[in-house]
């Protein structure tokens, strides 16, 4: 049973950087953020897809932003 909650945590968890990633057209980092958070769900209950979800929403922000600013032409 608790096996079960865990990968459910960590799915639902995991839906806020896969939603943010489809949303910033980062879907695969999204996808793979999911991922991540359910196995670190199973591995360590609640606390770690929590903090691997806020590095993943960084980091996929991070991305949208450098993939937004290269298409806008400008040379650096």
């Amino acid at each position: 049973m608790a096996t079960a909650a865990s990968f459910i945590l960590g799915g639902m968890v995991g839906l806020i950087p896969l939603l943010l990633g489809l949303m910033l057209k980062q879907g695969q980092l999204g996808l793979v953020a999911l991922l991540f958070c359910i196995v670190l769900g199973f591995l360590t209950g609640l606390i770690g897809p929590v903090v691997a979800a806020a590095g993943f929403v960084v980091g996929i922000i991070v991305s949208w932003h450098r993939a937004k600013s290269g298409s806008d032409g400008q040379a650096t």
